[in-house]
């Protein structure tokens, strides 16, 4: 039985990624998998990785971001080499997006958010 293919709006999100926000789609719980794109034109995690979500999301929890400056996600003018800019925004989102995921588990189950 093959799973259901993923729906971009369904799991579409935007976050604070310390100076600047990015998009990403998630899906799934499980140990945290960061997905992030090659840097060709149109570049975005939702064309490179989509047909991956469906599976992988069975056992992980799936983030496909679009780095800065591609996809959804805001496009600055960086003062510093690409990698240097992207590596501490994906930091800041897994920071973001984990303490989010904590208290929203947290909730669900009824107690308290932490």
């Amino acid at each position: 039985m093959s799973a259901t293919p993923p729906d971009f709006g369904a799991t579409s999100r935007r976050a604070r990624a310390g100076d600047i926000m990015l998009h990403y789609n998630e899906a799934g719980e499980g140990p945290v998998l960061v997905m992030l794109h090659g840097g060709g034109p149109g570049a975005s995690s939702w064309s490179n990785f989509k047909q991956n979500l469906s599976g992988l999301s069975q056992h992980f929890w799936v983030l496909l971001v679009d780095q800065p400056g591609y996809g959804g996600s805001d496009k600055p003018e960086a003062s510093e080499p690409f990698w240097t800019y992207s590596a501490r925004a994906v930091k800041n989102l897994l920071e973001s997006s984990a303490s989010k995921r904590r208290t929203s588990s947290a909730t669900r189950s009824g107690a308290a958010p932490p």
